[in-house]
């Protein structure tokens, strides 16, 4: 796991990670339905950095896609469910990491 080499720091974060990061799922399926661009962008760009910094590149790199569209207000219902869709699995594998990697105490 990233975060720096520094395996404490990441065991900080990897917790943090599986503690946030269904409500901020839940906050981009709002923003989905709801078609705030503003904030699928904002709550995208949250998870990437989280991501990235983790070394999660699969969450990382589907939260840049929807983070892109968003901003550049291309994004539809149709394209915004199928990008969170993969977003959401890609989570739910960086979880089942973080989880392995905090010893599965989480």
């Amino acid at each position: 796991m990233a975060a720096g080499g520094d395996a404490e720091f990441a065991g900080e974060l990897a917790a943090i990670f599986i503690e946030e990061v269904a409500s901020k799922l839940a906050n981009l399926r709002a923003a989905t339905e709801t078609n705030d661009q503003a904030a699928l962008q904002a709550v995208a760009h949250s998870l990437k950095g989280a991501a990235a910094t983790l070394g999660f590149e699969e969450v990382a790199r589907r939260a840049l896609a929807l983070e892109m569209e968003a901003r550049a207000r291309t994004l539809d219902a149709t394209i915004a469910a199928h990008h969170l869709e993969l977003l959401t699995r890609a989570c739910a594998e960086a979880q089942r990491h973080a989880r392995e990697f905090l010893g599965g105490s989480e």
